[in-house]
């Protein structure tokens, strides 16, 4: 089963100063450019992109026009919103109207890459799922930057926390990707929630399967401090970019 994948892009972008910061680089490319690059790899299982951006940073950088010229020939589209929205799932609910009903949801943030091979084929590995993510080894030093997750030993979701460590004795912790798949776009419609991962919480606390999968690599540059960290791994792999 193919997915849409809808990259929420309305932010302050307040850790780089408040810049736009899909268009920041790592390397030779965009922010939103090496997010999406091995969701492009996976087509067909992709069955397209959707962009979710704000009017003033469509003014102010030619946000659309400028995706549209980085995204030529892979299926996409390009969403502006009005204005500011209260967080990533509000922004992804105001690109519902563009979205297949029909098809599995991926919203992923623009300031990290994966291996997405396991996240896109959640469908068919795990057919009782509502909901999937992608997991990352974290400390509780960490804990500031991270949602974390409980998990039981199959790596079934039992609790996730916004910046907080969770509670469930016995339950391996990992930090959650910011990037998530949802089995029905219609589990996003009139949710009050501000993030992915409170929604998760919710479906976790309702009884949904909710799980996860660990990629073979992953790369984090939503500050700068891990962009910094990100070009050295990429100057330390001699090729400019992860081995994808």
């Amino acid at each position: 089963m193919s997915a849409t994948v809808v990259f929420p892009m309305a932010g302050d972008g307040q850790r780089f100063g408040g810049t736009f910061k899909p268009f920041l680089r790592i390397g030779g490319e965009r922010f939103i450019e090496a997010a999406a690059a091995p969701f492009i790899a996976s087509i067909p299982s992709v069955g397209g992109l959707v962009f979710v951006v704000r009017a003033d940073h469509d003014a102010e950088f030619s946000a659309a026009a400028e995706l549209e010229r980085m995204f030529a020939g892979v299926p996409h589209q390009v969403v502006v919103l009005p204005g500011p929205t209260a967080g990533p799932l509000a922004t992804v609910q105001g690109a519902l109207g563009v979205l297949p009903s029909d098809l599995p949801l991926i919203a992923c943030d623009c300031d990290h890459a994966l291996d997405v091979s396991a996240i896109v084929g959640i469908a068919t590995t795990h057919p009782d799922a509502v909901a999937a993510v992608p997991v990352w080894p974290v400390t509780v030093a960490e804990v500031a930057s991270w949602s974390v997750a409980a998990l039981d030993d199959s790596g079934r979701v039992l609790q996730v926390r916004e910046k907080a460590w969770p509670t469930v004795p016995s339950a391996t912790q990992a930090g959650v990707i910011g990037c998530y798949w949802l089995r029905d776009p219609g589990l996003i419609m009139g949710r009050i929630e501000t993030g992915f991962a409170d929604l998760l919480e919710v479906l976790v606390a309702r009884g949904d399967e909710v799980v996860s999968v660990r990629p073979q690599w992953a790369e984090f540059f939503g500050d700068p401090a891990r962009l910094a960290e990100a070009e050295r791994g990429r100057a330390a792999a001699g090729t400019g970019g992860h081995a994808r």
